[in-house]
């Protein structure tokens, strides 16, 4: 079932008094209603102007012309969770937001390398939340409290993949499998555009800032493995200051994991990570030089490569 199956059965079921033919097919027709809804301001200003016109050329010929005030707005709830418009080189493509466990479509016009963020926040964890980008790519992740942007999700398309307009991210939450709309659900997202990477290693591209401990963090420098190599270990010799370490492993999608040891020592929590993405977090102390090791455990994929980035305070 897709997403837009799943969620116009849901929504049919919800609608109470609704007949079942009148039914909303959110995912296929946002872009349609928003058209629509265009449309009506336009006809709106068109019979004003024709009043306007009438008037001017003594077509009304007695007493006042009356018309009703238009109607107000609905009040629409105020933003929950913080979307800034840059941080980190990025810039902000699109967002959005809604309330009460309502279904999320943003449409966005990618470039090459970007950050997509979501969110949904307000209810406990036996509320999943999914995200999908035109029907594909489908990924699902526990709601949870805190109302931060990219809190459940966050996923980058790196500077090879091509761009990608009129593309529509779709968001929505289920409960035992079935898509609902929880009272205090918050769904947020936000997509920015990434800023050109300072390099690429083990498949993913690495940005000259990275956020991370409240903090901006600048690149300083990378070493990766060969293929198929279980283990990565690099001395690094003693600084002046912080650094942070961003660990960076390729492929995804295997059982294997990956343990992180300073000076000898396992470090991390949790002590281990999956194999594939990017983990960041771990500082080396100044004043002394490290030996930092990644090593997989598991089995090794024949295209396995581990990579360590350090980076320092910007």
């Amino acid at each position: 079932m897709n997403v837009e199956e799943m969620l116009r059965r849901t929504l049919t079921e919800r609608a109470g008094d609704v007949s079942e033919g009148a039914a909303i097919d959110r995912a296929g027709r946002a872009r349609e209603e928003a058209r629509v809804m265009r449309v009506r301001r336009y006809a709106g200003a068109a019979v004003s102007l024709a009043a306007v016109a009438a008037v001017a050329t003594g077509v009304v010929a007695s007493g006042v012309l009356r018309a009703d005030p238009p109607p107000e707005p609905a009040p629409q709830p105020a933003r929950a969770i913080e979307v800034v418009d840059s941080f980190a080189g990025r810039t902000l493509i699109a967002s959005g937001e809604t309330h009460d466990g309502e279904p999320l479509f943003l449409a966005v016009d990618a470039p090459a390398g970007s950050q997509w963020r979501v969110t949904c926040a307000g209810v406990g964890p036996e509320y999943v939340v999914h995200r999908a980008i035109d029907d594909r790519f489908e990924e699902t992740a526990p709601c949870g409290p805190l109302e931060v942007l990219g809190e459940s999700m966050d996923f980058r398309w790196s500077s090879t993949e091509p761009a990608g307009t009129g593309l529509e991210l779709a968001v929505w939450i289920t409960l035992d499998g079935e898509a609902v709309q929880p009272d205090g659900a918050i769904l947020a997202a936000a997509v920015y555009e990434m800023p050109a990477p300072v390099t690429t290693v083990a498949g993913s591209d690495i940005a000259p800032l990275e956020v991370s401990l409240g903090q901006e963090w600048a690149y300083l420098d990378s070493v990766s493995s060969r293929p198929g190599r279980r283990v990565l270990t690099q001395q690094f010799a003693a600084t002046d200051e912080e650094v942070l370490l961003e660990l960076v492993t390729d492929p995804v999608g295997t059982p294997a994991v990956v343990e992180l040891l300073v000076d000898g020592r396992a470090v991390g929590s949790p002590p281990t990570f999956p194999l594939g993405g990017t983990s960041s977090g771990d500082l080396l102390a100044p004043g002394e030089p490290h030996t930092v090791t990644l090593r997989i455990v598991g089995d090794v994929p024949p295209d396995a490569v581990l990579a360590i980035v350090r980076r320092t305070r910007a």
